[in-house]
């Protein structure tokens, strides 16, 4: 009997703490409002998040290549890729003369991208927006001149050496800088001058 009573009892307060839990909150709680208050949170915390996430999602090749700018009008960066173009032919026909130990054409191969005051005058231009850019540039065409310092020494070993180094010198501007061309209004601003002339920049001019 006495057992009876403890276990009415115990039913008895279990059903006014659940009365009261009613009364309270105005409804029953359960499992689901759990699930419903995690689910909510974790949805509001992903919504909260989307327009952050969305921002920093690069949309344009230019915003995925993480590289320094170089500020150019659009006829110096095409003179620009010419001349690289044209280093590259140089390089080619250096490898070519020292397979031939043709050392003069090996040396003249190398003066064209060798270091000149007329070269020098067309880097200083094309990196005038970009401070540094101009001072790798030159140090490839003074590289470039050891090339033929070692062709004149008919040294084929030396050869090599100062045309990887060359290379490397190009390869690292490559990696650090891209080219960005820009109106003359943004070219003044940049640089504080007047819009060049066409023939300005060109290393034989």
């Amino acid at each position: 009997m006495q057992r009876t009573l403890l276990t009415l009892t115990g039913l008895g307060l279990a059903v006014l703490f659940a009365a009261s839990t009613v009364v309270a909150t105005g409804h029953e709680a359960g499992p689901a409002d759990d699930e419903q208050v995690d689910h909510a949170t974790v949805m509001g915390g992903q919504e909260h998040a989307r327009p952050d996430a969305a921002q920093q999602v690069p949309t344009t090749a230019d915003e995925l290549d993480p590289r320094v700018p170089v500020a150019m009008l659009a006829f110096m960066a095409q003179h620009q890729k010419e001349q690289m173009r044209d280093h590259l032919l140089a390089i080619q026909e250096i490898v070519a003369a020292l397979a031939d130990e043709n050392w003069q054409e090996l040396e003249a191969a190398a003066s064209r991208i060798g270091y000149s005051d007329a070269m020098a005058g067309m880097c200083e231009h094309m990196g005038a927006a970009t401070p540094g850019f101009s001072d790798v540039a030159l140090r490839f065409h003074r590289t470039a001149d050891t090339i033929a310092e070692a062709a004149r020494r008919k040294d084929s070993k030396a050869v090599l050496e100062a045309t990887a180094a060359t290379v490397s010198v190009c390869t690292g501007c490559h990696a650090t800088y891209k080219q960005r061309v820009v109106d003359e209004a943004e070219w003044q601003r940049l640089t504080g001058t007047g819009v060049p002339a066409p023939g300005m920049h060109h290393p034989s001019e």
